[in-house]
């Protein structure tokens, strides 16, 4: 099941085929679940989620809030308090555009990407950083985002290239560019 999962990972990190992405995900939670391990079915349906909210729009059809809700409470329920899901939920929880009703405290953000450092997760750490420059551009905080987006920059720019971190990279460059 680790083989699928890091499958997925590349597969939907360097491909812009969120509908294929997201099938894939629930794909590999449903693999790991079936092999006893709880943790990375929860990672993969954080990322199922991480997906619906940060790329809706690689989406056919764009989710609802419920959606997300419901793989965030999944992978809580499956992984209870494993500091790397914890992280992968923060970093979600943390997300919500300008149309969505879900009111997230930039301090979520602030955490997940302080627990994403902590367990040495680059690419949960930038997506993390992502939702923290989204926080602050809606704040009207044009240079804490620059900081963020550059903080984001140097801290993928030794990987390039590595296939698992390919959305992150051109993510990082269009958050930058704002």
């Amino acid at each position: 099941h680790a083989a699928v999962a890091g499958a997925v990972d590349r597969c939907s990190a360097s491909s812009l085929a969120g509908d294929d992405a997201l099938r894939l995900f629930r794909t590999s939670a449903e693999a790991s679940r079936r092999t006893g391990d709880q943790r990375a079915a929860a990672l993969s349906l954080t990322r199922a989620a991480e997906l619906l909210d940060r790329s809706s729009g690689l989406l056919a059809d764009p989710p609802d809030v419920a959606t997300i809700g419901d793989l965030i409470a999944e992978a809580r329920n499956l992984a209870g308090d494993d500091p790397h899901v914890e992280a992968a939920i923060l970093a979600v929880e943390a997300g919500g555009g300008v149309d969505d009703p879900r009111p997230y405290p930039r301090a979520d953000a602030s955490r997940a990407v302080e627990l994403a450092r902590q367990i040495g997760d680059v690419r949960l750490e930038s997506a993390a950083l992502d939702q923290l420059t989204v926080h602050e551009l809606s704040r009207g905080d044009i240079r804490a985002a620059a900081t963020t987006s550059i903080q984001r920059t140097e801290l993928l720019a030794p990987l390039m290239p590595r296939t698992e971190l390919a959305f992150e990279y051109s993510d990082a460059l269009h958050m930058a560019a704002l």
